[in-house]
């Protein structure tokens, strides 16, 4: 990782042959420059703590580099160190604030495991209500269908028949009480799920800080420098090697191809993952929609649901579409 070089932009070039990695990592960056950027992202809460050097990059071209990719370049030496006339692109802070949000999602999967489960264990609480409902619901009817069939027998006395009205009747309000219940401790139940949630939400002792550390133009050579330094094989010390034949060349190419392919598939997974979650959170937002109507709460309450859900089904649609071009970039569908 490069030291802490400060906040204004510096130019320097890269030796990718001092990257102890394999050397394909960096192999498509050679006779490329760009941008890296890095910053210190501290998430914090009353018992938890996560730090993490975020990077951001791209090329000469604002052409975004993969997080994963960048710091492959943060691990290889460099010299020629000068102060920048350029000024980086804008792109790298959208790149950056990317970076901050996919560490602040992490979060959220990692140390709040409440709000991943908080949702099923309400769900599980309101089937076993329902459940126990419904079964008590069924012994009542089998009890009042017993009892008629008592009542309509021939040796039943009129006496009799009353009394056997008069239980029926007890049944049946003590099931319509007891279906009362059930749905009161339904909405009671589903009430307590939406504030605990919220209350995960809206916590107010998340700290959030990012530190911006550095940010550099970066150049690379085109070919490694005959009797430059270069990793023997083996990964074992460092040696003089000789200029690289045609078919070493053709060999680092095919590399390259090879490098190009994973990045193709890395970026279609990645697309097909938020997909998915934009569809968990289109299904969540469809169920605090219900969740509004059933309260009866104010139509701007429900009218603000019904946008969010109209701006989630975009983003599905628009995620569905980038992941479908990307589906078609891969080379077992050229």
């Amino acid at each position: 990782m490069f030291p802490e070089f400060g906040q204004a932009p510096l130019c320097l070039e890269l030796d990718l042959d001092s990257y102890e990695g394999p050397w394909q990592h960096v192999a498509a960056f050679r006779g490329r420059s760009g941008w890296l950027m890095a910053a210190r992202a501290t998430v914090q809460s009353a018992h938890d703590l996560l730090r993490q050097i975020l990077i951001a990059g791209c090329d000469d071209q604002e052409n975004p580099i993969p997080s994963w990719r960048a710091v492959h370049l943060t691990e290889c030496r460099w010299q020629a160190l000068e102060h920048c006339r350029e000024q980086p692109p804008e792109l790298l802070d959208d790149l950056l604030c990317e970076e901050e949000g996919a560490l602040y999602a992490r979060w959220q999967r990692e140390m709040n495991a409440d709000l991943a489960g908080l949702a099923d264990r309400a769900a599980a609480r309101i089937a076993a209500l329902e459940a126990r409902t419904a079964a008590a619901t069924r012994e009542a009817e089998r009890q009042i269908a017993e009892l008629n069939r008592r009542r309509r027998l021939p040796d039943t006395g009129p006496e009799a028949r009353a009394a056997l009205l008069a239980v029926i009747a007890d049944i049946e309000r003590e099931n319509d009480e007891a279906v009362a219940a059930m749905s009161a401790e339904r909405a009671r139940l589903r009430r307590d799920a939406e504030a605990a949630e919220e209350m995960l939400w809206q916590r107010g002792d998340i700290l959030f800080e990012i530190e911006p550390l550095w940010c550099v133009q970066w150049c690379a050579s085109s070919a490694p420098t005959s009797g430059a330094s270069t990793k023997r094989a083996g990964g074992v010390g460092f040696g003089y090697a000789q200029p690289p034949t045609r078919a070493a060349w053709r060999y680092a190419e095919f590399l390259q191809s090879e490098e190009v392919v994973a990045d193709r598939k890395t970026r279609y997974d990645q697309a097909s993952a938020d997909l998915r979650a934009a569809e968990v959170a289109l299904e969540f937002l469809q169920t605090r929609l219900k969740a509004a109507q059933n309260k009866r709460v104010g139509a701007g309450s429900v009218e603000g649901a019904r946008n969010a859900i109209r701006d989630q089904r975009d983003r599905v649609r628009e995620l569905k579409t980038r992941r479908g071009a990307l589906y078609r970039d891969l080379p077992s569908n050229r």
